[in-house]
C-alpha cells in the first residue's frame, strides 16, 4: 500500500502534469499501461499528476472498439456506445477529459529500443508508440482519481499551479484513506 508520503505532495510545490489524450490518460493511471511514450527525454524522477486532455476524435472513438483496447475499457467499466444495455451505461466518450485524472510516479526513461529489448506485452506494445528515437517513460504507483479535477492543460510538461494543489492533497488523502 503506498503512503500519502510516498506521493510526495505534502511540501512540494513544483509538481509536474503532463496531459494525455483518452484513453491513454485513464490507462496510464489505472494502471493497465506502464510505459507512456514520448518524442522527448525528461529527468523528471518523482510524482507526475495525469491531465486527460478534451481532445476526441471519431478515429479515437473508433480505436477504443478494436483490441486491446476495447477489452481494456470494458476492465475499467467503459462501454461501446453502440452497448444494447438496460439502465446507464458508462460509454467510452464519459471518460473524463480536461482534467487531472491521475497521478503515477516516473521511475525511469529510456529509449524505446531499450524498452523493447528487456520485454514488453503485447498489450504495453498496443498503448505506446515505440517508433525508433523516442522515449519510454517507466511508471509505477498508479493512482486513479475518483473524482477528476477539472483544469485546462498545456503542451509538454508543465508545473501545477498553485490554484490546485488543495484540490489534489484532498483527492490523494481520500485515495489513501480508501475512500
Amino acid at each position: 500500500m503506498t503512503t500519502l508520503q510516498d506521493h510526495a505532495l505534502n511540501d512540494r510545490t513544483d509538481l509536474g502534469v503532463l496531459s494525455l489524450w483518452q484513453p491513454w490518460a485513464t490507462l496510464l493511471v489505472a494502471g493497465l499501461k506502464q510505459i507512456e511514450t514520448r518524442s522527448w527525454p525528461t529527468p523528471y524522477r518523482w510524482p507526475l499528476l495525469i491531465h486527460a486532455s478534451k481532445h476526441w476524435s471519431k478515429d479515437i472513438e473508433s480505436m477504443c472498439g478494436d483490441e486491446p483496447f476495447f477489452t481494456t475499457l470494458r476492465e475499467l467499466g467503459y462501454r461501446s456506445p453502440l452497448s444494447m444495455s438496460t439502465g446507464p451505461i458508462r460509454t467510452w466518450r464519459d471518460l473524463p477529459r480536461g482534467a487531472i485524472v491521475g497521478q503515477v510516479h516516473v521511475d525511469e526513461v529510456m529509449p524505446t529500443e531499450e524498452a523493447i529489448e528487456q520485454g514488453l506485452s503485447e498489450r504495453e506494445l498496443a498503448f505506446g508508440d515505440y517508433s525508433p528515437d523516442r522515449y519510454a517513460w517507466k511508471c509505477s504507483r498508479f493512482v486513479r482519481f475518483a473524482n477528476p479535477i477539472a483544469m485546462k492543460g498545456e503542451q509538454r510538461l508543465f508545473l501545477l499551479k498553485q490554484d490546485y494543489y488543495q484540490a489534489i492533497r484532498t483527492e490523494l488523502r481520500l485515495e489513501h484513506q480508501g475512500r
